[in-house]
């Protein structure tokens, strides 16, 4: 399966819009559909939770292996980091893909302390969710992408204020 939007599913259950950050998903999707190199359709579900983050330690995001879907966690966090949990959680899609959760089931609490080939996936989804957000964050900024972001962010500034102002 080598055409992006073929991989991505994006729903969006949270309370932020998604929209204004289209230009974002744009370039880092393929970027880390490139970088993993996964062959199976992920579901990214955008969910917002507000007791979930009332929690000194949220939830920021899981993986669901069966249903090959990411569920990050929204509610007062910047882009950059719920950006950052995407990567992660793709690394468990990629992991999925290879079929390393085929004996291994991450669906009980502390599943990381207790199975250390688990843990070795998590350590993994850091290291290298991290690493790809990092290089695809330094590549954009040094292209023309950072232009696109100034200028994107102006054009939805302005097309808001021409909607309230009925315009």
């Amino acid at each position: 399966m080598n055409n992006v939007e073929e991989l991505f599913l994006i729903n969006n259950e949270s309370d932020l819009d998604l929209e204004q950050y289209q230009y974002i998903f744009d370039s880092l999707f393929p970027y880390v559909a490139k970088c993993l190199q996964f062959d199976k359709p992920v579901t990214i579900n955008f969910v917002s939770d507000e007791e979930n983050a009332e929690q000194d330690l949220a939830k920021t995001g899981y993986y669901d292996s069966e249903q090959n879907s990411v569920c990050v966690f929204t509610s007062k966090r910047h882009i950059k980091d719920i950006l950052r949990s995407v990567c992660h959680e793709l690394v468990h899609h990629m992991q999925n893909c290879r079929g390393d959760f085929e004996n291994h089931h991450a669906d009980e609490k502390q599943y990381a302390l207790k199975d250390k080939f688990l843990w070795n996936r998590e350590l993994e989804a850091y290291l290298e969710g991290n690493k790809i957000f990092r290089r695809w964050e330094d590549l954009y900024k040094a292209s023309e992408g950072a232009i696109n972001e100034r200028n994107n962010k102006l054009y939805n500034t302005l097309l808001k204020t021409i909607i309230k102002e009925g315009r």
